[in-house]
């Protein structure tokens, strides 16, 4: 997946947290990184905790309102992921709330799962974005508890897929929401 493009994409998502009013200014930069083991860092900020491969880089400094780590696979070549929360609705379910985050043109549904993180139900489309030279894939996971939608999204690409899918598995069933 072409850098360019996925820093893009970073940066309209911030901008729609920025304009929606998702910021909030009254808490500090409290989160920590903490290595559990060789190939497990621990993360625990104002809104989540979770475990996360080592190969991952968090970074603190959208903290409280979201998470982002980024995964180097190669020089050119990375994959990123990002979490946020805002209020909720309880009259909506995970899988309406996410479904309404993808009507962008030019994304095909790969594939959709219920899943629980947290003792609570989430739902997660992969979908897949043919525009550029190679296929780039997002992985969007909407969780509802406690009248807050965590939104959590992965981007990627077709090589880097499985394995961004398997660390995404780790850190959803690790994932302990503090809202």
């Amino acid at each position: 997946m072409d850098i360019k493009i996925k820093f893009i994409f970073l940066l309209l998502i911030m901008g729609v947290v920025t304009t929606s009013g998702c910021i909030s200014s009254g808490e500090g930069n409290n989160a920590t990184i903490t290595p559990v083991n060789a190939t497990v860092d621990h993360y625990d900020g104002s809104q989540a905790s979770f475990d996360i491969p080592s190969n991952w880089t968090m970074y603190t400094f959208l903290e409280p309102w979201a998470t982002f780590a980024i995964r180097n696979f190669t020089p050119d070549e990375i994959s990123f992921f990002m979490m946020f929360s805002l209020e909720g609705d309880d009259n909506m379910t995970a899988q309406e709330v996410l479904m309404q985050t993808m009507s962008s043109p030019g994304q095909t549904i790969i594939s959709q799962r219920n899943l629980t993180v947290d003792n609570a139900s989430a739902y997660q489309i992969v979908a897949s974005d043919s525009g550029s030279s190679d296929t780039e894939y997002v992985i969007q996971t909407v969780v509802i508890k406690n009248n807050r939608v965590y939104l959590i999204i992965v981007a990627t690409n077709s090589a880097y897929l499985n394995q961004t899918q398997n660390d995404l598995d780790f850190i959803l069933n690790s994932t302990i929401l503090k809202g």
